[in-house]
Formats: structure tokens, sequence, C-alpha cells
């Protein structure tokens, strides 16, 4: 990320990408790729002078409290939608593209991250008090603006839209230089639509990520993200609002540590459709939770780019919540049909005590639970279960924990006739009815040609991580269900998936 008065300094059309090629050199010497946007928050000073602007003393007035925080200009704010502002704009957008095309480091750059830069990188709504042109000042020369309206916003994200596409190849062009990703907008109007779904080579991102949504207006941003990346047929990357190890705690969401803040996150852009999973700098640094942040990586390169092809992902999982905004689970190939509607599939419950430094405590904030006796109900992608081999190479993984560990006590955990007992541990292949004197709970997988019962350790009143080979599939039975045998089942997560890792 660079400022435009970092490349553009001293004159129009004088560049300097150095502060672009230190970035790119050191995302290049760590094997990583990296999004390049250039921010208006400082404008060149000599485009400050070029249009009308609103000065600093006027910036200083309350009536422009909403818009005086967004520049850090000596000078003021230009008129972003003046014609030599616009010219300007064009002139760097261009210049950019031709950056990438000659850079000896383009391998790293996954694409350009277009921005607006009206009023500094992402806003554009000019304050009633000065949306006549009269009330900007003029520098010599200058010759004066329009008046601001909603339609002048409207024809300038169109103008810069088409700067990009023009400038990177999208139109005239089989290939074009890199990735252009445009912004998942809950104000987008049709017109922007239209030229999304017209070509699923232009990438789309949104900026605002979260463990969940935290106003009706970022779940809109989300939906317009899912709407237009779920189908797997354009690249999407999500970007966080904050880095995990700096996240604020929202008023709506529960009480999450740094492990928890990062991996639902991740969760919750795989599950939207994300091909790129962003991370900002202090995240990839962090020492101290660096071995979960490195587990939950690891998933999401997993599944990453794969919902909208089940023929070709790795399996499929569902992640069980509520949520205040986005409700409902954040499911990936895999649905619970009976979702908050079965007897004791409960709300989500508050994992406050699980905050701390083991890394299983990335699983908490939010789980439902499965009373003695209930079930979920799960029905499996066709097109996902078709593809995985029906012998071999599959596996099952449930993270759950006991809902109430001093009821555990009193449980034996002898089979039901005819059902074999899976554990978390690799010692317990061969269990037999002398297991009757051991105690735990049993979770009852259906859906597999053979029904699996996997066992939760009496003792561990931590998440556990049960992983089961499926001797056999029935590429036909997709309606799968999990059932509490003998005790309440917190489960967090269920996934079905190919047989090669973590």
């Amino acid at each position: 990320m660079v400022q435009w008065r970092d490349i553009e300094p001293d004159a129009p059309g004088e560049f300097d990408w150095e502060p672009v090629e230190r970035q790119l050199g050191r995302i290049s010497a760590a094997g990583l790729t990296a999004t390049i946007q250039v921010n208006a928050r400082r404008h060149p000073n000599w485009l400050v002078d070029s249009v009308p602007r609103l000065t600093p003393a006027q910036l200083a007035d309350r009536a422009l409290a909403t818009i005086a925080g967004k520049t850090d200009n000596p000078a003021g704010m230009p008129m972003y939608w003046h014609p030599a502002y616009l010219s300007a704009m064009q002139g760097m957008v261009e210049a950019l593209a031709q950056f990438v095309l000659r850079s000896d480091l383009r391998k790293s750059v996954a694409g350009i991250r277009m921005n607006y830069n009206a009023i500094g990188t992402e806003h554009w709504l000019v304050p009633t008090k000065v949306r006549s042109a009269d009330q900007w000042n003029l520098p010599a020369g200058v010759e004066p603006g329009t008046d601001w309206t909603f339609g002048t916003v409207d024809a300038y994200r169109r103008a810069v839209e088409g700067f990009y596409l023009d400038a990177f190849g999208y139109r005239g062009s089989d290939k074009p230089i890199t990735t252009v990703y445009m912004r998942a907008r809950q104000d987008a109007s049709d017109d922007y639509a239209n030229m999304l779904q017209g070509d699923n080579r232009i990438g789309v991102f949104h900026t605002s990520s979260e463990p969940e949504p935290f106003t009706l207006g970022q779940e809109e941003q989300y939906e317009f993200f899912r709407r237009f990346c779920a189908a797997g047929n354009r690249p999407c990357y999500a970007e966080p609002w904050s880095a995990a190890v700096n996240h604020k705690q929202r008023y709506n969401v529960p009480p999450m540590s740094a492990e928890q803040w990062h991996y639902w996150r991740h969760l919750g852009d795989l599950q939207l459709g994300a091909s790129i999973v962003a991370e900002y700098a202090p995240d990839l640094r962090a020492e101290e939770p660096a071995e979960a942040f490195a587990k939950t990586r690891a998933f999401t390169s997993r599944y990453a780019g794969t919902l909208g092809r089940p023929d070709l992902a790795p399996g499929g999982w569902i992640a069980f919540r509520d949520g205040e905004y986005l409700r409902g689970d954040y499911e990936f190939l895999i649905q619970a049909e009976n979702a908050g509607q079965a007897p004791g599939y409960t709300d989500w419950l508050p994992t406050s005590a699980n905050l701390g430094e083991d890394e299983d405590a990335r699983y908490g904030v939010w789980s439902r639970v499965i009373q003695a006796g209930d079930e979920i109900r799960l029905h499996i992608n066709p097109t996902l279960l078709a593809s995985l081999p029906e012998a071999t190479g599959v596996e099952i993984r449930v993270v759950a924990k006991p809902a109430d560990p001093a009821a555990v006590s009193t449980l034996p955990i002898k089979p039901p006739a005819g059902l074999s007992l899976a554990t978390e541990s690799d010692a317990a292949d061969a269990r037999d009815d002398t297991a009757s004197s051991e105690l735990g709970l049993l979770l009852r997988v259906t859906g597999p040609s053979t029904p699996i019962l996997m066992h939760l350790d009496s003792t561990d009143e931590g998440w556990s991580e049960l992983v089961q080979p499926v001797a056999a599939l029935d590429p036909s039975g997709v309606d799968w269900t999990l059932k509490a045998e003998n005790g309440a089942v917190q489960i967090h997560l269920f996934e079905l998936r190919r047989a090669s890792g973590e």
C-alpha cells in the first residue's frame, strides 16, 4: 500500500516506484504475494494546487467533521470530480499498469485493489455546506468546478472503473495485465452489478472482514461479496477490518481472543467464496499465537477458492454458530437442515472460559449443543460426495466437547450392538465389550455405508478433534445425521474430507 503522493510527488507524470518495489521485494523474499493499492489520504501537492479545494481552515468547521479526518494534505482537500483531478487519476492508473507489466517482481503481485480515491481512499459523500462549487477555494489559474450531486458520484465512479479496466487490459485484450479487484458495495447500482456479471475476470474484494458483520450495512456488503464470489468463477479476496492481534471488541459479538478472531474470520471468508484470505503484517509477524494462526492458515489454504468447484474441493465442512448478523451456521458444501429446530439444538454458547493460550481455544465463541438422544440432520453437496472415493481415502473430522463435563462421569461408553467405536486415540483401535467400564460421550455419525461412533473422553473438558477414516461411502447418500447417543455434546465443527491433511 502506498499513498498517491509517494509515487508521483513532484510533477504530473513523474513517477517514483521505489516505495512499491521495496515492499514487493520483502513480499517476494518471504515467498508471498500481495495486492497493490494506491491510496489518496495524501495527494501530491501539485494536484491539490491544480483543482478547487477546501482549505484547512474550512475543514476545521464542525459541519465538515465527517470528511476533515480523511486527508493529510497541507493545502486541503481537492475537488475529486473536477476534470483536472480525473485526468490526473487516469494518468496515475495508466502508469501503475505499465509499472506492473514491466516489473521484475510481477510474480509477487496478486492483483490491484481499485480505490476510488475521492475523499481519502474510500469515501465520497460531500457535506451539504460545501456541495455548491462556489464554496471551494480556487488556486491561481484554476477553473471553477461544478456543484456536487449524487449523480456526480455515479459519474466519477464509472469513470474510475473505466480507467482501471482500460489500463489493465480488460477491454480489447484476452488476458489482463493482472487482476483488478473491485469493491463489494452495498450501494451498488445495476450498472455496477451488470459490469461484474459480464466479466468474471474482474475480481471482487471487501475490506471489513471480521468473524461476523456488526452492522446491517456491513451484512449487505458481505452478501454482495457472496453473490459474486460463491460460484467460484472469479477471483475474490477479503481484507480484514484489522489485524487479529489488534482487533477491537464489538458490542454485539461474544468476547474473543486473537486466535478466535483470526480463526472465525477465516471461516467466514471461506463460506462467502473468498479465493484469497488476506492478512495484515502484525498477524504474519505475531509470535505468541503463531502456532494457532498457522493451523488456521493451513485449513484456509486447503479450501480457499473451491466453494464453487465441489468436484475439486478437498472436502466440505460446517461450523455451528448463530450470530447477530449473517445469522446461521458457516457452511461450506455441507448444510444443517434442522438448524435451530431440533430439540436441544441451542443458540450459541458464550465460551469466555476458553480464552487463553491453548491454541485449541480458537474453536470457542460459537457452537451448538445436541442433547442426549437428539440429532442434527446434515445435507452433503451431491457433487462433492460423488467426487469422493467410495472405498478408502475419506475421513470425518469432528471438533466437540462435553456440554456438561460433570455429567460425563456417569456415562458408560459401551457401544450399541453392531457399531464400531472411533476415538481420538490411535492406541484405542480395538475396543470391545470391556469398554463398558470406561466413561465418556458417544456421537453417532450416520451417512457412511456403516454408521460410526465417535468417543469424547470423559477426562477432557476442552475441545477434542476426532478424526475417523470412512470405510465406505454411499455416493447417493447425501443425508447424514449427528446424534448424541448418551449425553449432551457441544459441537463446533463437522468436516468430511479427502484424507490428506489437517
